[in-house]
């Protein structure tokens, strides 16, 4: 079995190193994600140890405060830094295994994506924040210091990854239009793997019902095959959601067959590097084990293609080829 990841954004510390818990990331051979903002340093030296007494390797998710994006995109790139450096001393030897790079627009943008209750015209704000926050000179600096930090890690012989949105796996690798627009880097960082975030139940979920969970399906199969063909062996998924992450109102799962559903459609799609989110959702609608069973499954599944599952990736064609534009034209 490929090994898999399980992201951990919501837990207390206090809870994650439970004897319970840390025996269930040992007996199902995982390696745990685990979100670090700037508070939870001081208890991160104990964490760590706890884990690797227990043989579950780390990788440190580091998250800033939401006030400055939480997620890093060119414009915290700085601050982000920063924060890794801090997070990998307090590891100590021998430091994590991975450094993830969440690689979103800020905290505050996104909120306005997803608010359905702030309206169309506050999403419309939101985008066009993003745009002038990414035009291509200030995309290059912040990926530039991006880039620095990577070289950084690797001289520590501490890998590095990233989780990305959807959009970025649609980009040319000679015009990075959407990553440009949204201030998330990816290519040209040299990330050992890059995880697409392919939540069908989110996906799902705020289309408000223009997507059935066939559809949802053929969409993913599709991202995973698209992650391959853009990263070889280092495109992998992100799969979910078991729980609800920083909005705390995201769609999750109904049950861990949707979960196994979606590990046999990216298995398919020759997908092995799995990632799923999230640890607190998973503990939370006990048994866990059901949910852990389905997630480390290595059954490939089928999936039926659909005809609107055809017309949403014709439709991100077509955009990612507008958005190119715009951001040739923002350059000038």
């Amino acid at each position: 079995m490929h090994p898999r990841r399980i992201y951990c954004e919501l837990l207390p510390y206090d809870d994650l190193t439970r004897p319970r818990v840390l025996g269930l990331l040992a007996r199902y051979r995982l390696s745990l994600v685990l979100a670090v903002r700037p508070w939870q340093l001081d208890a991160l030296t104990d964490v760590s140890r706890a884990l690797a007494d227990h043989g579950v390797p780390l990788s440190l998710w580091p998250m800033l405060a939401d006030e400055d994006g939480r997620w890093v995109n060119v414009d915290n790139a700085p601050s982000f830094s920063d924060l890794v450096r801090r997070a990998c001393d307090r590891v100590g030897d021998p430091g994590p295994s991975e450094v993830l790079f969440d690689l979103e627009p800020p905290f505050d943008d996104v909120r306005g994506l997803t608010d359905s209750d702030a309206g169309g015209g506050h999403a419309l704000r939101a985008l066009r924040r993003m745009g002038v926050a990414a035009a291509r000179a200030r995309f290059a600096k912040g990926a530039g210091q991006l880039h620095g930090l990577v070289r950084e890690l690797d001289a520590r012989e501490v890998a590095t990854s990233s989780a990305v949105w959807p959009l970025a796996a649609l980009d040319d690798a000679q015009d990075p239009a959407w990553q440009t627009l949204l201030g998330t880097p990816v290519d040209g960082l040299g990330l050992g793997r890059v995880s697409v975030m392919m939540y069908t139940s989110i996906i799902q979920g705020w289309s408000r019902g223009a997507l059935s969970r066939a559809d949802v399906l053929a969409l993913l199969h599709g991202c995973c095959l698209r992650a391959r063909k853009r990263w070889g062996d280092g495109g992998g998924v992100s799969l979910g959601a078991v729980g609800v992450g920083a909005f705390s109102d995201e769609p999750i799962y109904r049950d861990p067959g949707e979960l196994a559903a979606d590990v046999g459609v990216a298995l398919a799609a020759g997908a092995t590097d799995l990632t799923l989110f999230d640890l607190t959702g998973v503990l939370a609608r006990e048994p866990a084990e059901a949910w852990l069973d389905a997630f480390v499954s290595d059954e490939p599944s089928a999936f039926a293609p659909t005809s609107r599952a055809r017309l949403a990736r014709h439709a991100a064609k077509l955009s990612t080829r507008a958005v190119g534009l715009a951001s040739r034209l923002l350059s000038r």
